[in-house]
């Protein structure tokens, strides 16, 4: 009996001995002693037997939360010697925080006589470290920042608001400026522009007035007539673009007189217009250099003259228009 129970252990640490010469799991660190962020390789070997199956550990992306995989290769068979065969897979790793951590060991799955087993790799001591800064050596004053010239963008972007309110105040005080002297000259704040009158219409309206202040009738026969020369001599410069102020009465009639019986200005001269002109002037001249003293219906007669003569010489298109 002792000798069957004796063949039964001899047995089984036989079977235990040939297992572990079959199966063979290991875990190794390049270094384990690292710098906060530096990365290391962590190797996965592995030996078995040739045709049995067994499965390296499925890893993500960390091991654990803080020590982080940043590649894991393939699979590689390194050797292989009789029935033995030698795996391994590389793993580069890293971490962010100060500390030692013990990194568990890895499970390997294997199959055999039909059941399922887990091979365990052994744990592994990493030590991580902060980087040790020499301030005497790797510190260094801190520079003064780089004056650049600012640019007009830059200035207008960081100044815009006191430029807008500058010349929201320019513009404020430049028109209460032109409304002072506006309203020193009594004069409107804006000038509209009215279109030119007619020749004709002037020169009625200034008719009108000259008579209205009976200047004759109360013995200012030199300003009468002279006022009522004047007014027909910027009528012929208004409308036949003549030079009666600055010619004397002789040169204003032989300047008309070449345009009698032609058509002129939109209408035809004729010489009844230019005998009405020669009456005003010559009338007018005498009273001024021989200080002729005209008749109360020689006075009349310039009058009546002028106004027929500004309505006989309106341009005929202008006639049409009034009627319409």
């Amino acid at each position: 009996m002792k000798k069957r129970v004796t063949y039964i252990i001899v047995f089984l640490l036989f079977s235990t001995f040939s297992f572990a010469q079959k199966f063979s799991v290991k875990a190794s660190l390049d270094s384990n002693q690292v710098k906060i962020g530096e990365q290391v390789r962590l190797i996965l070997d592995l030996e078995q037997a040739k045709g049995v199956f067994v499965q390296f550990p499925e890893l993500k992306d960390t091991i654990f939360q803080v020590v982080e995989i940043l590649e894991q290769s393939k699979v590689d068979t390194l050797q292989t010697q009789g029935k033995q065969l030698h795996l391994q897979q590389k793993l580069l790793i890293t971490a962010y925080e100060e500390g030692n951590y013990w990194i568990s060991p890895f499970e390997f799955i294997t199959k055999r006589n039909g059941q399922l087993d887990t091979l365990k790799t052994n744990s592994l001591l990493f030590e991580v470290h902060t980087v040790v800064v020499d301030t005497t050596k790797n510190i260094k004053a801190i520079k003064q920042p780089i004056e650049t010239p600012l640019t007009l963008s830059e200035f207008l972007s960081e100044n815009y608001p006191y430029i807008l309110g500058t010349l929201v105040v320019i513009l404020l005080i430049a028109g209460a400026v032109f409304y002072y002297k506006r309203r020193q000259k009594n004069q409107p704040l804006i000038k509209i522009r009215r279109p030119k009158e007619a020749a004709h219409v002037v020169a009625r309206r200034q008719l009108n007035q000259l008579q209205a202040k009976k200047l004759w009738q109360n013995n200012k026969i030199k300003a009468y007539h002279s006022e009522l020369s004047e007014i027909i001599r910027i009528y012929l410069e208004e409308r036949f673009q003549i030079p009666a102020m600055e010619q004397v009465s002789d040169e204003i009639l032989e300047r008309f007189s070449r345009q009698a019986g032609k058509q002129s200005k939109g209408v035809n001269i004729k010489k009844e217009h230019y005998e009405m002109l020669s009456q005003i002037l010559q009338l007018a001249d005498f009273v001024k250099f021989a200080k002729l003293n005209p008749l109360a219906n020689e006075n009349e007669l310039s009058m009546n003259n002028a106004y027929t003569f500004v309505e006989k010489t309106i341009p005929i298109v202008l006639v049409k228009n009034q009627k319409e």
